[in-house]
């Protein structure tokens, strides 16, 4: 199901767009992409979702939304929050998870920061 969403109604056109482009199943192509240690990504199911980063696609497009539209900056894309997710999650040794994102641990914590940050942001709107 994608978001359509139009510049005008309350959001500027990069927002716009920003939230069109995470649609469920880009969130199900980036977290198979993200857990397949080899070059080939597999079709993941949302009980896989669940195990590995503790929601479904659709409760990671709708926090991902509220993310966007509470000011997370430009440069965050979707497979960062699912860092986050995972990250927090699973809380793997540096070794492996480099290995798993491959990234810098270093560089995955300074995008993770970010995340954690907007979270607190619109943790009192998402947790009651």
């Amino acid at each position: 199901m994608r978001l359509r969403v139009r510049a005008g109604f309350g959001y500027s056109e990069a927002i716009a767009l920003r939230l069109e482009s995470s649609s469920e199943n880009d969130f199900k192509r980036i977290g198979s992409a993200f857990l397949s240690i080899s070059q080939y990504s597999y079709e993941i199911s949302d009980a896989a979702m669940i195990k590995a980063f503790g929601a479904t696609p659709l409760v990671l497009r709708l926090l991902y939304r509220d993310l966007v539209l509470s000011g997370l900056p430009k440069a965050s894309t979707p497979l960062h929050l699912l860092w986050w997710l995972y990250f927090t999650k699973h809380y793997p040794k540096t070794d492996i998870w480099e290995k798993l994102s491959r990234r810098s641990y270093k560089c995955t914590k300074n995008w993770m920061h970010v995340i954690r940050m907007q979270l607190m942001v619109i943790m009192p709107d998402v947790v009651r």
